[in-house]
């Protein structure tokens, strides 16, 4: 079962190390995945209550699992390398 689900902290911690070594695109590309499937409108409907993992038939597991918030270091890492972008506002 765990060889075919998408494990959302796992994703975002992969992101992360992508964006610190510099590959913004590709980690943010990365990371956008778990976005879409898990806040968007088009997505599985999640919002606050991310799960640990879920599959392809959006079967998940352990609703409202912590690692997810790695979303934040993607974000933090982000800003503190674009200082002129979180003075505007723009994102």
């Amino acid at each position: 079962m765990q060889s075919r689900e998408i494990w959302s902290g796992v994703t975002y911690a992969l992101a992360a190390s992508m964006i610190q070594e510099g590959l913004m695109d590709m980690g943010f590309e990365t990371a956008s995945g778990v976005y879409e499937t898990v806040w968007s409108g088009k997505g599985l409907g999640y919002a606050f209550q991310t799960p640990e993992g879920w599959n392809t038939d959006d079967q998940y597991r352990s609703l409202s699992y912590m690692r997810p918030r790695l979303y934040g270091l993607c974000n933090g890492h982000y800003r503190s390398q674009h200082p002129r972008r979180e003075q505007t506002g723009l994102r």
